[in-house]
């Protein structure tokens, strides 16, 4: 931090000069120079199948082009959409519906060769403030308010271009914004490689765990556990021993507190040792071996052990909580759509094999070291590094207004 000290008190001692975003970046709306949207629908051919352009959609850029469904454009369609080409440098701002997040473009690290922006966001270059020192701005709760203050409440949000480009940033001098930029890259760099680290070991992880579970006596799920027939008063429930399909995390990694609790009747009574998993979109993978007694809902599957002389829970834990079981419950969903339910009675059915308890526990304090790191220490040093991050952010970039 030395360095940066260094930098202000030589260009900047007296705070950084603050313009309007409009008058440092240009912003782009969607297809703003192609005329209507009749116009667009008529020129723009959409295709199943890849054929010249992908047409980049935020949610795209969020789930990092992992879609089963991108969109393709035409050459001529892609020629059309000129002034939304992700071709340099660049932020993008959803403008309808997730107001807030902020998307660096980095044209080089895009999937395909060529790309445009699809509609309901906002792109914005700039050659007098370094895209990327934008970008870190606009991730502050400096940014982050203003941003709220011209964003319509009703319906999913709403911003609009003019209001936008009256918003004000600091604008240092550029030997500072560089400063600036390669700190706060240092910092997401190293958050870089222990997300890269979590997701090897997690891979590594799986396979070592269907290696240590492929011996033993083919079961069904039903052979060895049901569904809680247990029911619990609403009123004996906490924030705490309450469990939703809401509080339960994505992609195994437990609980948090319930931010909802019914208030009457009864609810599905779970026990230590239960497996409670969500049953509402499984593709999310939502699991949690319960540590203690408390309720669920029917968009949780309560699964309990029938013998636990014969079969351990934990090991039953580590059966449902495989990417293999996952793939199996989301295709043998009841219902398609935006909230996709899985099948209680398809689930009861999954298939696996069952050694004997002995082999069991011995797996299970085996893949239990390995979680340990896995699941809590690197996620806890990942947390750390973010807070670290974050602090650092919002004191680089929290520039007094520099007199006139």
């Amino acid at each position: 931090m030395s360095k940066i000290d260094e930098l202000i008190h030589e260009y900047c001692p007296d705070g950084a000069e603050w313009k309007k975003l409009g008058d440092v970046c240009d912003t782009v709306t969607d297809y703003v120079a192609a005329g209507s949207f009749a116009d667009l629908k008529k020129n723009v051919p959409y295709l199943a199948t890849p054929d010249y352009a992908l047409l980049v959609r935020t949610m795209d850029i969020k789930n990092g082009f992992t879609s089963s469904h991108p969109v393709y454009i035409s050459e001529s369609a892609f020629k059309y959409l000129w002034r939304v080409n992700l071709d340099r440098e660049c932020i993008v701002l959803p403008n309808i519906g997730n107001c807030g997040e902020v998307y660096y473009i980095d044209p080089k690290k895009l999937p395909y060769k060529h790309n445009a922006l699809a509609t309901n966001a906002i792109l914005l270059r700039s050659t007098e403030v370094m895209v990327r020192y934008l970008y870190y701005f606009f991730l502050t709760p400096l940014f982050q308010k203003q941003l709220e203050k011209i964003t319509s409440k009703v319906g999913q949000g709403k911003f609009n271009k003019t209001d936008l480009k009256k918003l004000d940033i600091p604008v240092p001098p550029l030997p500072v914004q560089q400063e600036i930029v390669r700190i706060l890259d240092s910092f997401t760099a190293l958050q870089d490689e222990l997300q890269k680290e979590l997701e090897e070991r997690k891979k590594q992880f799986e396979h070592v765990r269907d290696q240590l579970m492929n011996n033993g006596s083919d079961v069904i799920l039903s052979d060895v556990a049901e569904y809680s027939k247990g029911r619990v008063s609403a009123s004996e429930m906490t924030t705490e021993n309450y469990v939703g399909v809401d509080n339960l995390l994505q992609n195994k990694a437990g609980k948090v507190s319930a931010t909802f609790v019914p208030a009457k009747g009864n609810v599905i009574r779970f026990e230590r040792n239960d497996i409670l998993i969500g049953n509402i979109r499984p593709y999310l993978k939502k699991i949690w071996l319960a540590d203690t007694n408390g309720g669920t809902n029917g968009d949780v599957l309560c699964i309990h052990v029938l013998d636990s002389s014969s079969v351990n829970p934990r090991y039953l834990y580590f059966v449902l909580s495989s990417d293999a079981f996952f793939a199996y419950d989301t295709v043998n969903v009841r219902s398609s759509g935006k909230m996709p339910r899985g099948d209680k009675e398809s689930v009861m059915k999954y298939s696996f094999t069952l050694p004997s308890l002995q082999e069991q526990n011995d797996i299970v304090r085996k893949l239990e070291s390995m979680s340990e790191y896995i699941y809590d220490a690197i996620p806890e040093e990942l947390s750390l590094r973010q807070q670290q991050y974050t602090y650092y952010r919002d004191k680089l970039l929290s520039f007094p207004r520099k007199e006139a």
